[in-house]
């Protein structure tokens, strides 16, 4: 896209709405998804406000519920330049699970600089 961040894959139509769709990982300074190859990426439509964003994933491992009490500081877990866009982390026996701040992933120095996420 244009004059956009380089983590800004494009727009999805969804029941008549339109929706900006962002490489999640690549906007974490993750590895980025690997677009050159014909794969499907699963998409997570978050809201805040009334800002629609979806958010591009290679995987979807599975959804839980976890009691708020089990979400722990990302601080030291985690690398610093995630901790900004995590509300926590939960430290499972092989794993950490992070917990995304929806927030402040829309309203992102990255994202916020760009009219349709104002």
């Amino acid at each position: 896209m244009p004059n956009m961040p380089t983590c800004i894959l494009g727009l999805l139509h969804q029941r008549g709405q339109v929706i900006w769709v962002i490489d999640l990982p690549k906007m974490l300074e993750l590895q980025a998804l690997n677009l050159d190859v014909q794969e499907l990426y699963n998409i997570i439509i978050v809201r805040v406000g009334n800002i629609p964003l979806g958010l591009a994933v290679q995987e979807v491992k599975g959804v839980m519920r976890s009691h708020f009490s089990t979400i722990q500081s990302p601080v030291g877990v985690v690398a610093p330049t995630l901790v900004p866009y995590l509300q926590g982390c939960i430290l499972q026996p092989k794993e950490v699970l992070l917990v995304l701040d929806a927030e402040a992933i829309v309203h992102s120095p990255t994202l916020r600089n760009n009219e349709p996420f104002r």
